[in-house]
């Protein structure tokens, strides 16, 4: 399984907008069918795949609160099937310590809350019947209890069709060039639920890098580039 993305932000007076395209693609699938005796027999392989696209726009809207909103177009592709859908998500970012002023308590000073709501939408008819993505609504927030030196964060999430999952996470800048970051998914059924990963940042580069396992179905690694 292969996933591949691009994005790219613009800031302006009047907000920050982005665009981006994410693909997933399954490789090649071994192709069974059933017979009329319910015995299988070989096809033809065949592949599947994603593509997203993403236009994105933010704005702080009070000195203490942000909102976000993504916009999505969506092709899906299995065999000789394809459908495209339209989907979006909202969030909004709340900082505590803005909100309070000077005199806020130091423990909540850096504490900055989020909520969001993925995968809203509907993906056109594909095969027999129309199916809506799986929404999802999440809850987090990000503490600095050393400034930016390091960050803990814990996000909540309740899919409509699923049960509550945790994500817990640490990161820890040793240097202005590296940062340590290590996690925990309770949501990942196939493994330890334990990430890890670094960024390295040299000028204007960051790059990043996460190694996340998932016991049977092999180990996942995840490398990304930002330019600033």
């Amino acid at each position: 399984i292969t996933r591949q993305s691009a994005f790219a932000v613009y800031p302006t007076p009047v907000g920050v907008f982005g665009a981006g395209l994410a693909y997933l693609h399954m490789g090649e699938i071994v192709g069974f069918d059933v017979d009329e005796y319910g015995e299988p027999f070989r096809i033809s392989n065949f592949t599947c795949y994603d593509l997203a696209g993403t236009v994105s726009y933010a704005k702080t809207i009070a000195l203490h609160t942000s909102v976000g909103v993504n916009l999505k177009v969506i092709q899906e592709s299995l065999q000789r099937y394809n459908t495209i859908g339209f989907g979006g998500d909202v969030g909004l970012l709340f900082c505590i310590g803005d909100f309070l002023g000077p005199g806020a308590w130091p423990p909540v000073r850096n504490i900055t809350i989020g909520c969001d709501i993925k995968k809203l939408g509907v993906l056109g008819r594909f095969i027999t019947k129309t199916e809506k993505f799986p929404l999802e609504v999440s809850v987090g927030l990000a503490a600095r209890p050393l400034g930016n030196a390091l960050i803990v964060l814990a996000e909540l999430n309740k899919p409509v069709d699923g049960s509550y999952g945790g994500h817990f996470g640490l990161e820890w800048a040793l240097c202005d060039i590296l940062t340590l970051r290590a996690g925990y998914d309770t949501a990942n059924e196939f493994g330890t639920g334990i990430t890890c990963g670094l960024g390295i940042k040299v000028s204007d580069w960051m790059l990043d890098y996460a190694y996340v396992p998932y016991s049977d179905l092999g180990e996942t690694h995840r490398v990304g580039i930002q330019v600033s």
